[in-house]
């Protein structure tokens, strides 16, 4: 009957620390998104918050880029950790100006 209890009460403690668990981290960009403000848009490259993102040539977000416009709130989806010179934009989302 003890094992019982304490089992039970592990459980329900589990259970009540990943209901509160899950709030703290969804709140968080994954790490290869940049979100931010366009301030500029060129050719194959993209200006957020005044860094220059390179878009992948045979991606959906090149076409994406076409309907972006600066001053827009965007997403940005990149193919490899922000900081690298190497990674390229692979997914463009534009932010609803509708609140």
């Amino acid at each position: 009957m003890k094992q019982s209890i304490s089992k039970v009460l592990a459980i329900a403690l589990l259970t009540g620390w990943s209901v509160f668990a899950a709030p703290a981290f969804s709140g968080r960009a994954p790490p290869n998104m940049v979100s931010g403000t366009v301030s500029g848009v060129s050719g194959n490259q993209i200006v957020v918050d005044g860094k220059s993102y390179s878009i992948k040539l045979d991606g959906a977000a090149l076409r994406e880029l076409q309907h972006v416009q600066v001053g827009q709130s965007v997403d940005l989806v990149l193919n490899g950790p922000p900081a690298a010179g190497a990674s390229q934009v692979v997914g463009i989302h534009v932010h609803d100006s509708q609140h």
